[in-house]
């Protein structure tokens, strides 16, 4: 069966060639963005760099769903702090110790997830848009940066997963304890409803394998580039520059405005 291929988007910004911006990292910069022309290798990111602050770090964790798996260690820690004190407390005082060890091991699991298993994974963050107004402000430099266009399905770049946006705006709920592949489908794959207008889509890598910050993809999969329609003139000749190096030969657009609406329209060059 045919893998089922989707084209997506990530959006860059501004390239400031000449560094006017006096940026520190500025060669380091563009030393990864050359990287995706030249030698088909994209730099991944880690959940923590987000900048919705909820992203990837909400969520509500169960008790009742683990409490049924006796050979947990969240259950057996439970039921021994339990046992050690029946006979010596009331029911009513047993439920309020049962609550009171929930909560301190549900933020002992908070703090684990957060110091060593949210930035386990990298992510690369895709869209379905590419003539979004508010991604290009938001995300290309007020429309200075670029859109890169690629080909994704299983066997060659990817899978993507589609990210959801659920009405009624709830946290997902941690239901699976302490294992760690099953975390990106539960939690990094569910966003407030306010971003549902960015259609995204993730990648996953698993960090704690393969140690990778970057990862390769197929010349082929670089399908194209589009300028954003304030794009200075040096930053677009060098990614040209960047392309030649490489093997990949994407079609080169530019984002223009509309004459009569508040929209994008993306020409061929």
């Amino acid at each position: 069966m045919k893998a089922k291929t989707r084209i997506l988007y990530r959006y860059y910004r501004e390239l400031d060639i000449d560094n006017k911006s006096k940026r520190e990292d500025h060669n380091k910069r563009l030393e990864i963005v050359k990287n995706i022309f030249a030698n088909n290798i994209i730099r991944l990111a880690k959940p923590s760099t987000f900048n919705d602050p909820f992203d990837s770090r909400s969520f509500i964790f169960s008790y009742e769903k683990l409490s049924n798996d006796k050979d947990h260690e969240f259950t057996q820690k439970m039921n021994k702090e339990m046992e050690e004190r029946r006979g010596q407390l009331s029911d009513k005082e047993l439920m309020k110790l049962k609550e009171g060890i929930y909560r301190s091991l549900r933020d002992d699991y908070m703090k684990k997830y957060e110091s060593e298993i949210m930035d386990t994974f990298q992510i690369l963050c895709l869209s379905e848009n590419k003539d979004d107004v508010l991604m290009w402000s938001h995300y290309s430099s007020g429309h200075k940066g670029f859109c890169l266009e690629f080909l994704c399905n299983k066997s060659d770049f990817g899978p993507p997963l589609r990210v959801r946006y659920p009405n009624d705006n709830k946290y997902p709920i941690m239901d699976f304890g302490y294992r760690h592949l099953d975390i990106p489908k539960k939690v990094f794959l569910r966003k407030a409803k306010n971003w549902r207008y960015e259609k995204e889509w993730r990648m996953f890598w698993d960090y704690k394998s393969d140690k990778k910050e970057d990862q390769t993809f197929p010349p082929s999969c670089l399908t194209g580039v589009i300028f954003g329609f304030l794009m200075p003139d040096e930053d677009k000749k060098a990614i040209i520059d960047w392309i030649e190096l490489g093997k990949s030969r994407p079609v080169l657009y530019k984002a223009m405005r509309s004459k009569n609406e508040f929209k994008m329209v993306i020409n061929k060059i």
